[in-house]
């Protein structure tokens, strides 16, 4: 009995020390990017955007099926030596166009994953497999086998692996059609795993040779707004920038480019220096001298009201729009906008016609004949004045209100649009026509009186 009581106890004490999950890969929760990527010929790296898919469980888990596989999205060049598009478009690097690899030369490339792996009693190594042309049900190895790093025994490690992406499309044979000025995109779907670093994994593989692996989709593209053939020439509707408090709102309008992810402002320092004007791309409004606005929680509507805040008040303001995509392409730039953010206070005081004021919240023609009226016409006379007096009291208290509600902006400014008509057309005409009109009343009233006497 005691010889069959020390094994037993010697299994629970390794069963103990062994992870419940015995080998897994997954992403790295502690990194909000899963991958960078630049060319080995920079040494700036840059985050490529991600779309993580499913929720957990197993199979349903990120990454831990072909369906739930995360996506990463790489900007790609298609000619370094004579062609400059990408570079003009794509939003990477502090110069906007450095790190833009070219998938067809040689080594060029380097594609950066963060993971965390779980490692069971033995030490374990990393393999990646890509799926070929060859057989859709197969996965070949990237590189030599266990050659991608080690996970330790009975360990959680935080793990980096570098990937030539020119090697993988080299392998997959498909990338041939980024050469030259033809577009495309490509979609490669990885299978990261571990395997005992005592056996040698077979290549190809199936996938139900090794468990509990990662899934990832690299999606290339070399596909620029600039309405080259196959591609679409897309510029936003810039329609209108109203003042506020320390910001200003934007008002835009214009279909989404392809794959598109986010709305970007560029901000100029100067009209000069955006003289350039509408349908320029990323790189000339760079030259320009624009530099991005980083809105909080980026902007994910292709139109709309967009407020910008963390402005200056006084200062002149000018800006422009555009989308980008999935692939930190971004499309050709807008016509360019310039108001001054200012306080609330300050704009209603200084166009005194505080509730129209408040409904259009800038300079406005409305607003201008509005003020000549009071000026030239109700100050002119006593009750006019009394009207102006009892209107300042009352109104700037309500224009604060209007101020920060947008359907109240909306109907004053209907108002202020309709008094403008009213005033400028009809209200002369019927101050001249109301004593004819009084007199076509009363003058049947005064002949009965004159006949009964």
């Amino acid at each position: 009995m005691k010889n069959l009581i020390t094994p037993i106890l010697l299994a629970l004490i390794a069963l103990l020390h062994t992870p419940l999950c015995a080998q897994e890969v997954i992403l790295n929760p502690d990194f909000t990017a899963l991958a960078t990527f630049k060319t080995n010929n920079s040494t700036e790296t840059n985050d490529a955007y991600q779309r993580t898919n499913g929720t957990g469980g197993d199979a349903n888990k990120v990454g831990g099926s072909a369906t739930t596989a995360v996506d990463i999205f790489i900007p790609v060049d298609s000619d370094p030596a004579s062609n400059t598009s990408q570079n003009n478009y794509a939003l990477v690097g502090d110069n906007f166009n450095d790190g833009l690899p070219f998938v067809t030369t040689a080594n060029d490339g380097e594609i950066t994953l963060r993971l965390r792996a779980t490692a069971g009693s033995d030490l374990l190594k990393f393999n990646i497999g890509v799926v070929t042309d060859d057989d859709a049900t197969k996965y070949h190895l990237v590189g030599t086998p266990n050659s991608h790093g080690d996970a330790p025994a009975n360990s959680t490690i935080d793990t980096t692996i570098t990937l030539n992406l020119s090697t993988i499309c080299a392998l997959i044979k498909k990338c041939d059609t980024f050469e030259k000025l033809e577009v495309d995109t490509q979609k490669i779907t990885l299978y990261i795993f571990l395997s005992s670093a005592t056996s040698t994994p077979a290549n190809p593989f199936l996938l139900t040779d090794h468990a509990k692996g990662f899934f990832v989709n690299f999606n290339l593209s070399n596909k620029v707004q600039n309405g080259s053939t196959g591609v679409q020439d897309v510029v936003p509707s810039f329609d209108d920038l109203r003042k506020g408090d320390e910001q200003l709102t934007a008002i835009f309008s214009g279909t989404p480019i392809a794959d598109y992810n986010r709305t970007l402002f560029f901000q100029y320092p100067s009209i000069a220096q955006s003289a350039s004007g509408k349908n320029n791309n990323p790189q000339v409004a760079k030259a320009d001298g624009a530099t991005e606005i980083h809105l909080e929680g980026g902007v994910s509507v292709t139109s709309g009201d967009i407020k910008i805040k963390g402005l200056t008040n006084g200062t002149v303001v000018h800006l422009a729009v555009a989308y980008v995509n999935d692939y930190q392409f971004a499309s050709n730039v807008s016509n360019l906008k310039s108001e001054t953010p200012e306080t609330i206070d300050a704009f209603l005081q200084k166009n005194a016609c505080f509730l129209i004021s408040a409904g259009f919240l800038k300079d406005h023609y409305v607003l201008d004949y509005l003020r000549n009226f009071r000026d030239q016409t109700l100050l002119e006379n006593p009750f006019g004045r009394l009207f102006v007096q009892w209107y300042y009291t009352v109104a700037p208290y309500y224009a604060h209100i209007i101020a920060q509600h947008q359907f109240l902006r909306w109907t004053f400014r209907g108002l202020g649009h309709f008094l403008y008509f009213f005033l400028k057309y009809l209200f002369w005409p019927l101050a001249f026509l109301m004593p004819a009109l009084v007199l076509c009343l009363f003058i049947p009233r005064f002949k009965h009186i004159f006949r009964s006497h």
